[in-house]
């Protein structure tokens, strides 16, 4: 054989070689963010579970996971998480469409909503129901959401806000005890 047939055996050979390692299947890719940017904070049992731009990341003393989308969530830029009385997450995401999620990231089981929110910032509830706060553009609104039995449902928005003077602000004044009820509040007007 000549010098430029050994060339090109070695090239083909190379090529293949290199081709093998580079392709991918369906489920072989993962999603990478930064995760030094943590957006909010849930406390489980004995772990923490931080929302971050990365994903969802939990740890203890002795193990820390990620959760991405290729677990289940719909994105990865997480704005919003709150963990609720009956086990479930619930998941807002900063990118846009904005969608709120519902379930378990470690088992993959989770539901999910796309509302058209740009983006979900805060959430508050219960086992029974969550309201998630949300953002179209430069509007703000406040999505409903029904637990029944073992799924959640959509119930409503509220975005028609016409004036501030239907509500109510308080003072509050931090207790000593993260326990303790704060019942030291006054009206602001």
């Amino acid at each position: 054989m000549t010098k430029s047939k050994h060339t090109i055996y070695r090239f083909l050979l190379f090529t293949l070689l290199i081709a093998a390692e580079l392709s991918a299947v369906v489920g072989d890719w993962g999603s990478y963010g930064s995760r030094m940017n943590w957006r909010d904070l849930q406390l489980k049992d004995n772990e923490i579970w931080a929302g971050t731009d990365g994903g969802l990341l939990r740890f203890d003393l002795t193990n820390t996971e990620i959760y991405s989308n290729t677990d289940g969530l719909d994105h990865i830029d997480i704005s919003a998480l709150k963990y609720d009385a009956a086990g479930r997450f619930w998941i807002g995401y900063d990118a846009d469409p904005s969608i709120v999620s519902s379930g378990d990231p470690v088992t993959g089981q989770m539901q999910h909503f796309d509302l058209g929110f740009t983006a979900v910032r805060a959430f508050a509830g219960d086992s029974t129901q969550m309201l998630a706060l949300y953002d179209i553009g430069q509007a703000s609104g406040i999505a409903h959401f029904i637990v029944e039995e073992d799924r959640v449902v959509f119930r409503d928005v509220y975005d028609q806000f016409d004036s501030v003077q239907h509500f109510t602000v308080l003072n509050c004044r931090a207790t000593a005890s993260l326990s303790a009820p704060m019942t030291d509040c006054t009206a602001l007007r």
